[in-house]
Formats: structure tokens, C-alpha cells, sequence
């Protein structure tokens, strides 16, 4: 009786040490901060860029008729700010996003920052449909309500505060990036992809990827050994790392460098807009202050009840996450996922997992217009090959929703994606805000006849570019849609 009384103590002295101030990763957590802040900006100006392509009146998916669809018995489900859908607030809520971005990067209000950040991100990628799924839309909400929880009610956040994070958020970014790198390994496996088992799959990767630039061709030109050795260290850093991430500091550290190397090598090799960023901003939390050469601070810090507080909602998030990966990683626990479907739409708690199952093949989708259905010219997109002499560059942390989409059509059909049939009508309108997502159009009036073919593209070989200054060899044009024809008004 006396041993079941020591360990009860023992346990409640260990929960209650979640609740003190992590004061290992003061320093630490003020700079992730700002780098969340940073990211968050990068995200909002990118979708500052194609908005109204994309989301006002004259867009592809107005944001108007998504709420519709959502309606408002279902706004706890999929909470939104979107009360008001005129494009001038739906362009305040986004500046208003970008301002408090500014803010959290330089330190004002902090906690009121970074709430306006998420809830602003969260509203767009609610009702921002299949534009705004990508995997690290719903990370950079994880990540950053995981920061909310931790940030200080205050009006300037100086680097010399003697503020910290308390604990639990600091577990709960362990967790995550535990949860993030790992569940990308074993996604992999459970796909049972043969390319993944075999090693083979970094082969055909850099060709395949959504949208490669010049230096994914030179990588791509290494030898198939070396792309099997390349997979093999990335099966290490995905499946084995993590797992250091859950015994002891040093361990933690390893773990949280190789993920970062990982997501610089992810970077150099292909254009995954600003999920390298928030996957090492997440990988930090495996570090400290010392580690940084800064002093601990040890001094005693009296937090207010709302600490507390969100420790209650951190440890929801906690059971949540058990939840979501386990259901992911073993398919016969999957019932279990419904528990937290009620609260899916405020993206809290996700499932990760990139290449599941890796691309083989390479289809661009190439739309064509005309007057007279004889003669036909391509719309030009701004970052995705349109011939076979032009390669994308980088685009650094920005994202081309649409032209990353047409990667997803090509694998499965445009009938699979009902924003295909808007895009085809709003070019039919002549719709500018559609028409700057392009660039370039084929006429200056509106053509008679649109449709859609598919090429097939290959990386040129090094003889090849050499003679013929080709980054790509590419196949003759299959026609992929019906053929569109403009309606009389």
C-alpha cells in the first residue's frame, strides 16, 4: 500500500512539473516565435498573390458560395470568419492576417498575434476547398496553436524576459515532431509501395515530384546507387530518429539536426513552398538554450490561471494525437478516429504522411484555347513546365495553389475535380483575377473552344540537354478533357 501511495506521488509530482515554466527553452521558444510569425507571413502574402484568382466573386472557388455549403448550423464543426463574403472583408480578414503576422514577428501581443494568425489561417483553409488541403496548411495550424498555448499575455515580449513556456508545450512539440517524421516513414511502408521497399523510389522522385526545379534535374542525373543509399539515410531519419526524440536531451538533439538537414536536403531538391520551414521550426523544440550556449534561468516564474488552463487543453490535444496516429498506423484501431471527428475542422490534431505511394510517371496538363477550332494556343503557367526547354525555378516558400493542383488532376482525372469546370467557364468569361494566375493567355479575347491535353515529360539526359538545351523529352499531346465550347449569352 505504502509502494502504490510513493508512486501516485511520484506521478502527480511529475504532472505538476508539465505545468512549471520550461525555463531550459526560454531563448528558444521567444525565437520560434518570431520564426512562426515568419512563416505565417510567407503564408499570407502567398495567398495575398492569387486570392482573388481563387477565392473572390470573380474567382475559380468563391469563398461566397463554400460558406453556402457549410452553412451556419455546421460552424462549430468547420469554424470560419467568414460571416461577411463581400471581396473587400475577405481581403481585410487576409491583411489583418499579414499585420498580425508583422506583430508576433516584432513582439507585440503575442498571445492576441498569434490567435488572429490561426484563426485567420484556419477560416481560409475551411472554406478554402481543394486550394487550400495541402498537408502543411493543416501543419502550420497545428504548430502554430501548439505556440498559442505557450505564448504570453503581454504587450512587448523582449528577448531578456524572464517569461518561458511552460513545459507541456515543449512535450507537446516533442510529440508532434515525433508524430510528423515518424508517421512519413511508416506511411511509406504500410503503402507497400515496391519502390520504397526497394530503395528505388529517389530514382524517380526528382522527375516526378509536383514541381522540381533546375537543380532536381542535376540530382536526378546522379547514380541509381546513390539514390538508393539517399533512401536508405531518409528510412534513418524518418523511422529510426524519432524514436531518439522520446529518451533523453542529447538523443532529442540528434534527432531534431538530422530532421532538419533532411528538410534543407527536401529544399535544395524540389519546391515545397514553406513546409521545410515549419518542419524545422517544429524540429527546434528538440534543442534548448544550452545548446545554444545560453544561461538557464532558474528564477521562479507566477503564472496566471490561464496557464493552467490551456494545460487542460493541451492534454485533450495530447489524447487526440495518440488517437489520430495510432488509427493511422494501425488500421484495425481506425474506429477510434471518430472520437475526434466532432472536432476535425479546427485542425488541432492531424495525420501526416507525404508519398505514401510514389509517382512513377510524369503528365503535365496543358490547357489549349481557340476561335475557330483549327488553330489552338496553350494558356502559359507561371511554375510548372510549359515545353520542353523550360524547367520551374525555385519559388522559395511561395505556393502556386493552381499550378500544383493540375499535378493531382493529372494523376486522377480532371473529372475527379469539380473546380476543373469552374476554372474552363471562368476562362471562357475572360475573368482577369483568373487570367493573373496565368502567364500568359492566348488571346486577348475570349476563345470560342477550350480543352485539355496531357503530355508525357521526362527528364532530358546530360547529352541530350547538352545538344538540344532540353530539360525534358516529351511526348505528343492526348487530348484529356472534352472539348469545351463557349456558351451564347
Amino acid at each position: 500500500m505504502g509502494l502504490l501511495k510513493n508512486k501516485l506521488i511520484n506521478y502527480a509530482s511529475d504532472l505538476k512539473k508539465l505545468l512549471k515554466p520550461a525555463h531550459s527553452h526560454r531563448y528558444l521558444f521567444f525565437y520560434v516565435s518570431k520564426g512562426l510569425g515568419l512563416i505565417f507571413l510567407i503564408a499570407f502574402i502567398s495567398l495575398l498573390m492569387q486570392v482573388s484568382g481563387l477565392y473572390l466573386a470573380d474567382g475559380i472557388l468563391p469563398i461566397a458560395s463554400l460558406v453556402k455549403q457549410i452553412g451556419s448550423e455546421k460552424w462549430l464543426s468547420w469554424p470560419h470568419l467568414f460571416f461577411l463574403t463581400s471581396d473587400t472583408y475577405i481581403l481585410s480578414v487576409l491583411w489583418i492576417g499579414v499585420l498580425s503576422s508583422l506583430a508576433l514577428i516584432v513582439g507585440l501581443w503575442p498571445l492576441v498575434a498569434t490567435s488572429l494568425c490561426w484563426v485567420i489561417y484556419l477560416s481560409f483553409v475551411n472554406t478554402g476547398s481543394v486550394f487550400m488541403s495541402f498537408q502543411w496548411d493543416i501543419l502550420l495550424l497545428e504548430v502554430g496553436f501548439l505556440c498559442l498555448l505557450g505564448m504570453p499575455w503581454v504587450s512587448v515580449w523582449k528577448p531578456n524576459s524572464n517569461y518561458a513556456p511552460p513545459y507541456y508545450v515543449i512535450i507537446a512539440g516533442y510529440w508532434c515532431c515525433f508524430k510528423l517524421m515518424f508517421a512519413s516513414g511508416v506511411v511509406k511502408l504500410l503503402s507497400g509501395d515496391p519502390l520504397w521497399y526497394s530503395c528505388k523510389a529517389l530514382s524517380v522522385h526528382y522527375e516526378t515530384q509536383p514541381l522540381p526545379h533546375r537543380l532536381s534535374w542535376y540530382v536526378h542525373q546522379l547514380p541509381a546507387s546513390l539514390h538508393q543509399l539517399s533512401c536508405m539515410i531518409m528510412f534513418i531519419i524518418e523511422l529510426i530518429m524519432p524514436i531518439l526524440i522520446l529518451i533523453n536531451r542529447k538523443t532529442r538533439q540528434i534527432a531534431g539536426l538530422s530532421a532538419i538537414a533532411l528538410m534543407v536536403i527536401v529544399m535544395l531538391t524540389g519546391n515545397y513552398c514553406f513546409f521545410n520551414l515549419i518542419t524545422c521550426l517544429l524540429a527546434l523544440f528538440c534543442l534548448d538554450d544550452r545548446f545554444f550556449h545560453k544561461q538557464i534561468m532558474d528564477e521562479a516564474y507566477q503564472h496566471s490561471k490561464q496557464y493552467y488552463l490551456r494545460g487542460i487543453v493541451a492534454s485533450i490535444l495530447l489524447v487526440m494525437t495518440v488517437i489520430n496516429l495510432s488509427s493511422q498506423l494501425m488500421p484495425s484501431l481506425r474506429p477510434l478516429r471518430a472520437m475526434t471527428q466532432p472536432v476535425a475542422g479546427w485542425r488541432l490534431s492531424n495525420t501526416y504522411g507525404l508519398f505514401a505511394n510514389m509517382t512513377t510517371k510524369r503528365d503535365e496538363i496543358e490547357i489549349w484555347a481557340s476561335i475557330d477550332k483549327q488553330s489552338w494556343k496553350p494558356y502559359l503557367f507561371k511554375d510548372k513546365p510549359n515545353s520542353a526547354q523550360e524547367i520551374p525555378g525555385w519559388t522559395w516558400f511561395h505556393q502556386p495553389r493552381l499550378d500544383w493542383q493540375f499535378w493531382f488532376v493529372a494523376l486522377r482525372g480532371y473529372s475527379q475535380y469539380s473546380w476543373t469546370n469552374a476554372l474552363i467557364t471562368r476562362l471562357f468569361e475572360q475573368s482577369p483575377a483568373v487570367l493573373a494566375l496565368f502567364k500568359e493567355v492566348p488571346f486577348e479575347q475570349a476563345p470560342n473552344y477550350i480543352v485539355m491535353v496531357k503530355k508525357n515529360y521526362h527528364f532530358s539526359n546530360g547529352q541530350e540537354k547538352k545538344e538540344t538545351q532540353s530539360w525534358w523529352r516529351v511526348g505528343k499531346p492526348e487530348q484529356f478533357s472534352p472539348v469545351f465550347q463557349k456558351k451564347e449569352k
